[in-house]
């Protein structure tokens, strides 16, 4: 008797539990095909709950790279316009002021470093420009709202991540308890018929390729 792997997908296991509870059923050993569907449905459900919560990573993560890049393009907007003032803008302040490292600095920071380098980007335009400034007065307040977007999204992010991997960790529980209650199963089912005839009550466990992908 062999069995799907726990660090598989979870479909090939509750087929297996499906597979072997209609078998009992159809030998009149009710108690034990009712506890086995049972168990077959729980995991099915816990891994159902997993995908779902990587739906929402997925989510998550095109929200936050989306704020993301709308802070980009403000700052190769404001990059833009300040150097098409003059032929030797890109040498002089304000936007030696404002981009000292060059676009790069923002548009290129790390996850980690993207509020500090947007707040900096902001502070830089506050500071070097004047109030009346058409990139200040256009820019700054974009740069606001895109990075409590990016705060928001970065933070929903955090929890799906958080969510998905305590579904995980309950899907792997619940598949290695069901294994176990398929080999204690097989054991009786030893004990009663014998070997030959046990292995009968079970399927034939699909290639690796096979139970990685999920297919009948």
């Amino acid at each position: 008797m062999q069995l799907p792997k726990e660090t598989g997908s979870y479909l090939p296991l509750v087929r297996a539990g499906l597979y072997v509870s209609r078998r009992m059923r159809r030998d009149g050993r009710e108690s034990l095909a009712i506890d086995l569907h049972t168990a077959s449905i729980t995991v099915r459900t816990a891994g159902r709950a997993w995908e779902d919560a990587g739906d929402n990573v997925q989510l998550g993560l095109a929200d936050r790279d989306a704020c993301d890049d709308t802070l980009d393009i403000v700052a190769q907007e404001s990059r833009l316009s300040l150097a098409s003032t003059g032929i030797s803008a890109v040498k002089e302040a304000p936007y030696t002021q404002i981009f000292p490292e060059g676009i790069g600095y923002y548009t290129a920071a790390l996850l980690g470093q993207e509020v500090a380098r947007y707040s900096e980007l902001k502070d830089r335009l506050v500071a070097h420009l004047d109030a009346t400034n058409s990139v200040r007065v256009a820019n700054v307040p974009r740069i606001e709202t895109g990075l409590a977007d990016y705060v928001n999204a970065a933070a929903a992010l955090e929890s799906a991540e958080r969510v998905q991997l305590l579904v995980r960790t309950q899907l792997q529980h619940t598949m290695r308890s069901f294994i176990r209650q398929l080999e204690k199963t097989y054991g009786f089912l030893v004990s009663e018929v014998g070997k030959a005839k046990a292995e009968r009550y079970f399927p034939k466990v699909k290639s690796k390729k096979v139970e990685e992908a999920g297919q009948d």
